[in-house]
């Protein structure tokens, strides 16, 4: 999952990219879904509140704990990407 490449995201897959990149500057505060296909919008959204992983959108509150001082792009220069990232001066 990590990666410079799009990709579907899972809740665990988010989770462990913030705990391998932030490395504590940020926590995931709330998970939520919405959309549970092919159900109409009256059953959709109970089943996107009960079973949140199981939606087709996920959303996080992600909250800020620390000073950020460039975690994300210096893990850049620390993997190797299948894609070039432009990751700024």
């Amino acid at each position: 999952m990590i990666s410079a490449h799009v990709r579907v995201l899972s809740k665990k897959d988010t989770l462990v990219f913030y705990e391998e990149v932030s490395k504590g500057i940020a926590t995931v505060e709330g998970f939520y879904g919405s959309q549970f296909y092919p159900f109409p919008k009256t059953l959709s959204r109970p089943l996107a509140t009960i079973f949140p992983s199981l939606a087709f959108s996920i959303f996080f509150l992600i909250k800020k704990t620390a000073t950020y001082n460039r975690e994300f792009i210096n893990w850049l220069s620390s993997v190797s990407l299948e894609t070039n990232f432009y990751a700024g001066k």
